[in-house]
């Protein structure tokens, strides 16, 4: 729910194809009121919801406004099952920002700095603490990246780390590397 409009709901999905990985936002909106910002590709609109002539305008749902059904959901989990939940939302956000971080290198290879990277190392270092115990440990901030072959070389010590942890990659995020830097 973290990136949910208020009152609607937000999923990420992946899809694998032949040419690579789709990322796809997912938003659901309440009909009333509904409307679509300009700068919105729509696939589909069966509902005639009207134009709003607006840009999108990023409005996240606060957590204490998150639907009472998911905040009992929440409350009901054990221990052990909001860690394991916890960890697979951790892992799964790690790899769908790992394809967003190789995208981005790929649309702007001169930048400096590989996209995310304190995010993907955070999480990283989330994911460890959750796996192996102990302490969460501050990661480096060694983010200088400045060539699309430097940036490829830390996406494939980032995910070689995650995959160590027992956490694979989905089956696109290696393709997908090749595709921006053979």
């Amino acid at each position: 729910q973290q990136n949910a409009p208020p009152q609607g709901y937000y999923q990420m999905a992946i899809y694998d194809a032949p040419a690579g990985p789709y990322e796809v936002d997912w938003y659901w909106y309440p009909v009333a009121g509904a409307t679509i910002p300009s700068d919105a590709r729509v696939l589909f609109n069966r509902g005639a919801i009207p134009a709003s002539g607006a840009k999108k305008k990023w409005e996240y749902t606060p957590e204490s406004e998150y639907p009472d059904a998911i905040r009992r959901l929440w409350a009901s989990r054990t221990p052990d099952e909001a860690h394991r939940e916890e960890t697979r939302n951790t892992v799964h956000l790690f790899w769908a920002m790992w394809l967003i971080s190789a995208k981005y290198s790929a649309r702007k290879p001169g930048g400096k700095e590989l996209p995310f990277a304190p995010m993907l190392r955070n999480l990283l270092a989330d994911t460890r603490r959750n796996v192996q115990g102990g302490e969460w440990v501050q990661p480096a901030d060694a983010n200088g990246a400045a060539t699309l072959a430097e940036k490829a070389s830390l996406l494939r010590t980032l995910a070689g780390e995650m995959t160590a942890l027992g956490q694979a990659p989905p089956d696109a995020v290696p393709r997908f590397l090749t595709l921006i830097a053979p």
